[in-house]
């Protein structure tokens, strides 16, 4: 075998990886991806993902869809001019439940909470800041 041969062979080798480790994050998740794979950095390393406005919106559409386990009803993310934005709507609080939140404090605990998971989940390729809650009527 020469050598532009096997430099075909090794870049095809590494294509077929990074796109069946993409297709697992599609379907699965970053969590059970990396599990699967190692650990996150690994994923992050064969996903060779650099911080593009299609990485962010890969990272965060995953995320919202895979390992975010939380009731929501939709969410959008959008391109800015720099970065994305994301609005996640989530079901609004039934008062009669006996573990009462008001729409406010759960709007700003899953902000919180999807922001720290974007950042982690992302290796701070996303920052959480373009991240709004809204409690909404499903």
């Amino acid at each position: 075998m020469n050598l532009q041969e096997s430099i075909r062979r090794i870049l095809k080798e590494e294509t077929t990886i990074k796109e069946t480790v993409r297709d697992m994050v599609k379907s699965h998740g970053f969590i059970i991806t990396s599990k699967m794979v190692g650990s996150l950095d690994e994923v992050h390393e064969i996903l060779d993902l650099k911080g593009t406005q299609e990485d962010m919106l890969f990272i965060v559409n995953t995320i919202l869809k895979h390992d975010l386990n939380e009731p929501m009803c939709n969410f959008v993310v959008s391109k800015t001019l720099h970065s994305i934005k994301t609005l996640v709507n989530i079901p609004l609080v039934d008062p009669d439940n006996p573990d009462f939140w008001t729409d406010e404090a759960i709007e700003t605990f899953l902000e919180t909470k999807i922001s720290d998971m974007v950042y982690k989940l992302g290796k701070g390729l996303v920052r959480g800041n373009n991240i709004n809650v809204s409690a909404v009527k499903c």
